[in-house]
């Protein structure tokens, strides 16, 4: 993965020689896109345009980080755009990338990435809120925890944390046995071993904080199972458990106990 922050526009190769390249053939011609309002902030803003009818998701940044900013550390949209390279490097599915790039002239930034919808397909948050009961369902539950589980052991034996590993950056396709897809992770990043033990744990927490209120406490362990690839939990899969639990509940304010010390 690049660190210095470049002047390009890239699209993809699928992309290229359509109506969408004419569109959003340069970062001047992806500010100028109109589209339905998604989620704004302070350094980026999303909105849902449609090309030749397909739906895509403009994700435009207009400052490089939330805080600070140097020639050696990637941009916020850089990390996100090459994140989801990097997931799909690993066999793990995430949403098309059909453009990304970045600009820095006279002091001034943009960058932007440009995904492809995925038909019928909710984050898991949203699933949670508006279909519960889906929960419920074993067949189901089963499927899709154990593609979160591998997708997230697949990124740990990398030694790479997604630091922001929550329901609503999960997305989940329609029917019984649905197709599960991470997006959204601009903090991911691979860390060295020293720090690696924590971050898991933060990881598999975050994953756990609306699980410990969503879910049956059997389902919790059988996440965990997932994760470990094992049908029973030995001592040391125990201990890991109860760390989870405790951090899961620190993230969700039940607890005092500050992160730093569940390790």
């Amino acid at each position: 993965m690049g660190n210095l922050l470049r002047n390009a526009w890239q699209i993809a190769q699928a992309y290229k020689d359509s109506e969408f390249a004419r569109r959003c053939g340069s970062l001047e011609a992806v500010f100028e896109l109109q589209g339905e309002p998604v989620t704004k902030d302070k350094i980026s803003e999303v909105v849902k345009v449609s090309i030749s009818g397909k739906n895509f998701y403009v994700k435009r940044y207009f400052k490089p980080r939330a805080r600070g900013f140097g020639c050696i550390i990637r941009s916020r949209v850089r990390s996100e755009w090459e994140n989801l390279q990097f997931f799909d490097s690993l066999g793990i599915p995430v949403p098309c990338l059909a453009a990304w790039g970045e600009d820095l002239r006279a002091g001034v930034f943009r960058g932007a990435l440009i995904t492809e919808e995925l038909p019928n397909a909710e984050d898991l948050a949203t699933i949670n809120q508006q279909a519960g009961a889906f929960f419920d369902r074993r067949d189901w539950f089963c499927h899709v925890a154990q593609q979160v589980a591998c997708y997230t052991k697949r990124l740990h034996d990398q030694q790479f944390m997604h630091l922001d590993l929550k329901w609503r950056n999960i997305l989940v396709g329609a029917g019984d046995q649905p197709q599960v897809f991470f997006f959204d992770c601009p903090s991911g990043k691979r860390l060295p071993a020293l720090l690696f033990r924590r971050a898991r744990l933060k990881d598999l927490a975050c994953l756990d904080k609306l699980g410990r209120k969503r879910l049956r406490r059997t389902q919790r362990l059988a996440f965990y199972k997932y994760y470990a690839g094992c049908d029973k939990l030995s001592a040391r899969d125990k201990a890991m458990v109860r760390k989870i639990d405790r951090f899961s509940a620190y993230l969700e304010g039940e607890s005092n106990e500050a992160g730093w010390r569940i390790f």
